[in-house]
């Protein structure tokens, strides 16, 4: 599964205010990306709204969460690197902390994952606000310390985006909270939480999934409700240091309805060494939405969207 580092939490409280606000994000110079696929996800009762995913390091494997509080292993059939199938596996409920599967809305709705490279899996909820995280093999999850400012998210708008550090370390991005207008990157080093960067938020986007690459940066999917005509989607990527975000491009923005609702964000190397995006939807459970596999290429001198 994916190239990442083990964590040990020893959750202990805390916030430490680190990052700067960083410059607003700008298209980046001479790269471009490029439709590589648009698959149809068939529509059950466990792939309503899917919520995040993982892949492994060559695409062809990974983990989706959905809100109804799923886990689907996920094998992608591709040709020459192009996803041509894709194959979901029966589906496992989430348990909570008593070993029992989670139940009800407010304990369902699965937002976001990690996954480290020996099996460790972390998952964001939404509703009852919190970040679980199950040990390899694990049946029961452990509750991690709350994220900063997790007790006054709004109910629809809590952490949105988890992703595992080159550095080993737990990264959240809330959906719909700003600290002082700027939207906040939390880390957890093992010790407490602490604030990594400040994000520039622009016009009606906000924060839907992130990984990291396999280049070392923050790759941050954005996305911006556009009523009657569907949503538009947005990738920012991002490089963050000890100074906070100091890098801040858009590598892709499309137009309206032209994806479903993209909420999760893969991102790993293709053979030929580009970056690949992979992205799913959540349909939010509606006919008229849309269970999407999403992958681009970013290039050089591609032709715009």
């Amino acid at each position: 599964m994916p190239r990442r580092a083990g964590l040990g939490l020893s959750l202990a409280a805390g916030l430490l205010v680190l990052g700067a606000t960083a410059p607003s994000p700008r298209a980046a110079p001479g790269t471009q990306v490029e439709l590589v696929a648009e698959l149809a996800v068939a529509k059950t009762a466990a792939t309503q709204g899917l919520s995040g995913l993982e892949l492994s390091a060559d695409g062809t494997h990974g983990l989706l969460v959905a809100d109804r509080g799923w886990r689907l292993d996920v094998t992608i059939a591709r040709r020459d690197e192009t996803p041509v199938a894709l194959r979901v596996s029966p589906p496992l409920r989430l348990t909570g902390p008593d070993g029992h599967p989670l139940e009800g809305r407010a304990e369902t709705d699965a937002e976001a994952l990690a996954l480290a490279s020996d099996g460790t899996l972390f998952v964001a909820f939404e509703g009852d606000h919190r970040i679980l995280r199950w040990a390899p093999g694990a049946v029961r999850p452990a509750p991690m310390d709350p994220s900063p400012d997790a007790a006054a998210y709004p109910e629809n708008g809590g952490i949105e985006a988890l992703a595992l550090g080159p550095d080993g370390a737990l990264y959240a991005i809330p959906e719909r909270w700003e600290v002082d207008g700027a939207i906040p990157v939390y880390r957890h080093d093992g010790r407490g939480w602490t604030l990594a960067a400040s994000l520039t938020p622009q016009g009606r986007f906000h924060p839907s999934g992130a990984d990291f690459g396999p280049d070392g940066r923050l790759y941050l999917l954005e996305r911006a409700f556009d009523g009657p005509f569907g949503f538009r989607s947005r990738v920012r990527r991002i490089a963050l240091g000890p100074e906070g975000a100091t890098e801040d491009s858009v590598l892709l923005e499309t137009g309206s309805g032209r994806h479903g609702n993209l909420e999760g964000l893969a991102v790993w190397r293709d053979a030929a060494g580009a970056i690949r995006l992979s992205m799913v939807s959540d349909d939010n459970g509606l006919a008229i939405q849309r269970n999407q596999f999403v992958e681009y290429r970013v290039v050089s001198g591609a032709a715009g969207l």
